[in-house]
């Protein structure tokens, strides 16, 4: 645990230089460097934030044609976008693969994030913007975006996939939209952090000074009003990111570079407040905010035994933050029959599923669950 503990340490002050040309492309910059087909498409959501979503339609050696590709949406993670999926060559980065395997994928940017930076009447300056949570992402950015694209491709369903927060924001919108159920074939979850009290290493100390802290935490909220992390500074996002997550696995430079988008100041905390709980509940605001959201003090549970979709579950028991005591706290909470699969990769970390450079192999197999 020391020489991990070290390792961690060191990775945040490594910051070498790199010639990697994707350092500073876009994501649809990334992707046409390898030869695939993008699109870009807006999509409105209910409350009025302009989302932003890249479509690889079909793989590199592919065309066109009136071959069935059934649609999937990959959803990223806190204080990350699409990038994260697109980060390495094709053969080790999960979208361009899918898009390989016959899948049309669509990635979400969520509000908040790099490529989601518009309101339909508040800019970014404006802390209306920036005052949500991912209760809105589950409410309102992820319904937006599976109707838009079971629209654009005329199917009645679609898969999911989602890693970390995308993982949680997927379960979290269909409990609170079952009729969702039915637009869902399959949601593929990868390392979701649902509950995360039993984190380890440097996650555990942070969710322990969280706690002690949280009553200042929500004076300063109450006080200064919502935000970017770090006053839209990245430094902060990449220090989370990378000193907590990232493993040897990862090309450190793009990785650095990509994953760490900007969010809001009421998003990054439910991490840490997922922390503190054994079940995946609305954000807890203060009691007051409670009150006058839910009608009570505390914040509601998520009943996950709405979700009736088929799902397949990525763990690792080296993943520090989404551990096998939160999978089991998960598998808890979800109905039984649904569960069609859990597959562990038991030397991976917590980023390592979506952005190691040595897995080829393993995302192929995940590609062949998602077409079960």
């Amino acid at each position: 645990m020391l020489a991990e503990s070290y390792f961690y340490f060191l990775n945040f002050f490594s910051f070498v230089s790199s010639s990697d040309p994707e350092l500073s492309m876009t994501v649809p910059q990334m992707i046409q460097r390898w030869g695939y087909p993008v699109e870009q498409h807006e999509v409105t959501t209910e409350d009025g934030y302009i989302l932003t979503v890249f479509r690889i339609k079909h793989g590199v050696n592919s065309s066109d044609s009136i071959c069935n590709r059934p649609p999937i949406i990959m959803d990223h993670s806190l204080l990350c976008d699409s990038s994260e999926y697109v980060m390495n060559p094709p053969q080790s980065s999960p979208a361009m693969e899918l898009a390989d395997a016959g899948f049309d994928v669509f990635l979400i940017n969520h509000r908040g994030s790099t490529y989601c930076r518009r309101h339909r009447d508040f800019n970014t300056s404006d802390p209306r913007f920036w005052k949500f949570t991912i209760d809105e992402h589950a409410k309102y950015d992820n319904p937006a975006v599976i109707d838009y694209v079971l629209n654009l491709t005329g199917e009645k369903s679609l898969y999911w996939l989602g890693h970390s927060q995308g993982a949680v924001v997927g379960f979290m919108t269909i409990a609170e939209r079952p009729e969702y159920n039915h637009k869902i074939r399959a949601l593929i979850q990868i390392a979701p952090a649902t509950t995360a009290h039993a984190a380890k290493g440097f996650w555990r100390g942070l969710f322990i000074i969280y706690e002690l802290f949280k009553p200042l935490h929500d004076i300063y909220r109450s006080s200064i009003g919502s935000h970017e992390v770090g006053m839209g500074d990245r430094t902060i996002p990449q220090m989370v990111m990378h000193m907590f997550c990232a493993t040897p696995y990862l090309d450190q430079d793009i990785h650095r570079t990509h994953s760490t988008a900007l969010a809001g100041q009421s998003t990054s905390p439910i991490c840490l407040q997922l922390s503190t709980r054994h079940k995946l509940e609305h954000f807890d605001h203060n009691p007051d905010e409670n009150l006058a959201r839910y009608g009570q003090v505390t914040s509601p549970e998520y009943d996950l035994s709405r979700v009736k979709a088929p799902v397949h579950i990525f763990w690792s028991s080296a993943d520090w933050l989404a551990t096998e005591q939160d999978l089991e706290d998960l598998m808890g909470l979800l109905r039984k029959d649904i569960i069609k699969g859990l597959y562990e990769v038991p030397e991976y970390n917590h980023l390592d599923f979506v952005a190691a450079t040595d897995n080829s192999e393993k995302k192929a197999r995940e590609g062949k669950v998602c077409a079960q």
